[in-house]
């Protein structure tokens, strides 16, 4: 078996990409980017639990202002084995992890 370190520390366990939002190309500006970290294979060598993270970091207006403040955000699945997990979401001022996950930062 592979020690634990060598697994995570060439990180064949997780697949890392990054989007941005969806209707962007409607827009002439990006509000919003989201990275994942999703569990992967793991060169066949299962037996641990592993479960996806889903980042974002929103662009928002300040009120009052021409200036943009950043939120962010980064979520862990609830479940193991979850393929990608759902968008974090920001509604009235208040970002949230979706469903079927908890707040990690």
């Amino acid at each position: 078996m592979v020690p634990f370190h060598q697994i995570f520390g060439t990180q064949i366990c997780y697949r890392y990409y990054t989007e941005i939002n969806a209707d962007v190309l409607s827009k002439t500006t990006i509000d919003a980017v989201y990275s994942y970290a999703v569990q992967n294979y793991c060169n066949g060598k299962w037996g641990f639990e592993l479960k996806s993270y889903v980042g974002a970091v929103f662009a928002v207006p300040i009120t009052g202002d021409k200036q943009l403040k950043t939120l962010s955000i980064v979520c862990k699945s609830v479940e193991i084995y979850v393929r990608i997990p759902s968008r974090p979401e920001y509604i009235n001022g208040v970002v949230k992890c979706p469903n079927k996950t908890t707040k990690v930062y």
